[in-house]
């Protein structure tokens, strides 16, 4: 179940399973449907209303997202989840170079950590290897950065875009 919250007080639950493609809001059905225009761009279709929704902005993790509804903007706090609501659509705002998030380049299995929490890296330095298509891909450090936090474990798989270190910010270094 996640949490979002609209604009610091509207909170809603919403769970969104994936076997058999149902949305739940508030333990009412969803029973609308959701097209994506284009990316970051979506018309929904609930009781006999239409919305025509713009993703704006969002933060690396997608938790914190900036939405256009019928030419109104949101602020939405999402909780509980890493993303999974968004991800379900391909919601996905890169992460600049700049990013205080390593995010996953593809789907796979993490094979190995090569830093530790509180570890400096340096550009160029060898954070993590995902298996993919049976070959190991070795992810590097684009900047120097300390690791703050490690998301995932070695043996877990991993989705395009899944948030797998976050870096403490430049000025803590």
């Amino acid at each position: 179940m996640t949490e979002i919250i609209i604009n610091k007080e509207h909170h809603f639950s919403v769970e969104a399973n994936t076997v058999n493609k149902k949305i739940t809001v508030d333990a009412n059905i969803f029973d609308g449907d959701i097209v994506e225009v284009k990316p970051n761009l979506f018309h929904i279709i609930q009781d006999s209303l239409c919305y025509n929704v713009e993703i704006i902005k969002a933060n690396a993790d997608n938790t914190l997202v900036t939405m256009k509804i019928n030419g109104i903007v949101f602020e939405a706090e999402i909780k509980d989840f890493y993303a999974s609501f968004l991800k379900k659509y391909n919601i996905f705002i890169p992460a600049t170079k700049h990013s205080a998030n390593l995010v996953s380049p593809m789907y796979g299995l993490l094979g190995k950590i090569l830093v530790e929490k509180g570890q400096k890296v340096e550009k160029g330095d060898p954070l993590v290897v995902i298996e993919a298509m049976k070959m190991e891909n070795v992810i590097k450090a684009e900047e120097t950065k300390r690791v703050q936090e490690i998301k995932i474990k070695a043996g877990e798989n991993v989705e395009k875009n899944q948030v797998l270190i976050i870096f403490e910010t430049e000025n803590t270094l």
